[in-house]
């Protein structure tokens, strides 16, 4: 089974150029974790993964200011794979409207590592 977040929109001070980390824009995240075989056929939150959990990881790492995309990706990545009922995940990061980059809507990294 896969959980998976199609674009979490937030505004974070990512960036290598002072501007950025200053002014900060628009990132999109997308993340998608498959989990170990987990109880679909009961309505118990306790028999299956909480993918609050997730959530909260994506919304607090982009609040931590970095340099690269590949950095905040990476943390991500880490605290996802922490969880025991997490196999493996892919993270994907994209800057809208790249600093010095005329004409282009986003620009994205992506990770993905499993255990």
């Amino acid at each position: 089974m896969k959980i998976i977040f199609t674009d979490i929109k937030i505004f974070a001070k990512h960036g290598w150029y002072d501007e950025e980390r200053e002014n900060g824009h628009w990132f999109s995240v997308s993340i998608e974790a498959e989990i170990s075989d987990m109880k679909t056929t009961t309505d118990d939150l306790t028999q299956t993964f909480n993918y609050e959990l997730i959530y909260q990881i994506v919304i607090n790492e982009m609040k931590q200011t970095q340099k690269l995309l590949e950095t905040v990706a990476e943390n991500i990545l880490k605290q996802v794979l922490n969880f025991d009922a997490i196999k493996s995940c892919k993270v994907k990061i994209a800057k809208t409207e790249p600093h010095k980059m005329p004409g282009v809507s986003s620009v994205a990294i992506e990770l993905w590592k499993e255990k």
